[in-house]
C-alpha cells in the first residue's frame, strides 16, 4: 500500500540560486521533521527519520541516493529505503523534486514523495 505526500513551497532566491541547496541533502535533511542524515558516502546518504503514524511513531533507519538529476531542467528523481530500528518492517519511497521560477527572485519547488 502506497501513500503519496506532495509539498510546495516558495523561497525567496533565484531559481539557480536555490536549485543546489535544494539537491544538497546535508544541507537540506535538518529541515526535515524527524530526519536525521548520519553519513555521507559517494553518492549514498544514510541516516534515519522518525514518523508519527496516528499512535505509532516508527523510526526508520536507511539509505538514499539520486536517480536521476537534471540541472538544466531543475528536476531530481531520489529512492530511499529504511528498516524499522526495532524490526517491525521497512519503508521505501520515490521522491521527486522540481522548481520552477516564479519570478527572478523567486523559486517554487513541488516534492512528491511516493511512501512504500
Amino acid at each position: 500500500m502506497a501513500e503519496q505526500i506532495v509539498n510546495e513551497f516558495t523561497v525567496n532566491r533565484p531559481i539557480d540560486e536555490a536549485w543546489p541547496i535544494i539537491c544538497d541533502l546535508e544541507r537540506i535533511a535538518p529541515c526535515m521533521p524527524g530526519a536525521q542524515l548520519d553519513e555521507i558516502e559517494g553518492d549514498i546518504h544514510r541516516g534515519r527519520v522518525k514518523v508519527k503514524l496516528g499512535a505509532v511513531a516508527p523510526e526508520f533507519k536507511g539509505e538514499a541516493h539520486f536517480v536521476e538529476r537534471d540541472d538544466e531542467a531543475h528536476t531530481a528523481k531520489l529512492v530511499g529505503k529504511g528498516r524499522d530500528t526495532k524490526g517491525r518492517g521497512n519503508a521505501s519511497a520515490d521522491i521527486s523534486a522540481a522548481a520552477e521560477a516564479l519570478s527572478p527572485t523567486s523559486t517554487k519547488c513541488t516534492v512528491v514523495a511516493d511512501i512504500h
